[in-house]
C-alpha cells in the first residue's frame, strides 16, 4: 500500500509539473534589442546620436502600426540636418507592418534599415550621411 501511495505521489508531482501556467518572460523573445542598446552601440562606434528623445505619441498618425519603442535623434556628420528614428518591436508582424506603413507614407524620401527587432529610419534617401550606421546596427549580436 505504501508503495502504491509513493508511486501515486510521484506520478502526480510529475504530471503537475507538465501543466499549469506557461513560462512567461518579461521581454518577448523577438525583442532582442532596446532603443538604448542600439544607441549605445552607435555612440560606442563614435557615431552621432545627438538629442535622443522619445517619438511623441501620435506623431505618425492614428493609423500607425504598434511599436515597442521609438526614439528620434540627430544623425550623420556633425552639422548635418539628418534626423533618424529608431523603432523597436515585440514581433516580426509589427515590424513588417511599420516598414510597409512608412514606405507608403514617405515613399522614397527616407532610408530604412532593419536588423532583428529594430527598424532604423533616416530622413534622407542617400547613404552619404548615414551609411556608417549600417555596419554598427547589423553587427549587433
Amino acid at each position: 500500500m505504501a508503495r502504491r501511495l509513493a508511486i501515486a505521489v510521484l506520478l502526480l508531482a510529475t504530471l503537475g509539473g507538465c501543466g499549469g501556467a506557461p513560462f512567461v518572460t518579461a521581454t518577448p523573445s523577438f525583442a532582442r534589442f532596446s532603443a538604448d542598446d542600439v544607441m549605445r552601440g552607435f555612440k560606442g562606434a563614435g557615431l552621432r546620436v545627438d538629442g535622443p528623445q522619445p517619438l511623441a505619441s501620435g506623431a505618425l498618425g492614428a493609423d500607425a502600426p504598434r511599436y515597442a519603442e521609438a526614439k528620434s535623434f540627430a544623425a550623420g556628420t556633425p552639422g548635418s540636418t539628418t534626423a533618424a528614428t529608431l523603432f523597436t518591436f515585440n514581433s516580426a508582424a509589427e515590424l513588417t507592418a511599420m516598414e510597409a506603413f512608412l514606405r507608403q507614407k514617405y515613399a522614397k524620401k527616407n532610408r530604412m534599415l532593419v536588423h532583428r527587432n529594430v527598424l532604423l529610419v533616416f530622413s534622407t534617401a542617400g547613404m552619404e550621411e548615414t551609411g556608417m550606421y549600417d555596419p554598427v546596427l547589423l553587427g549587433l549580436r
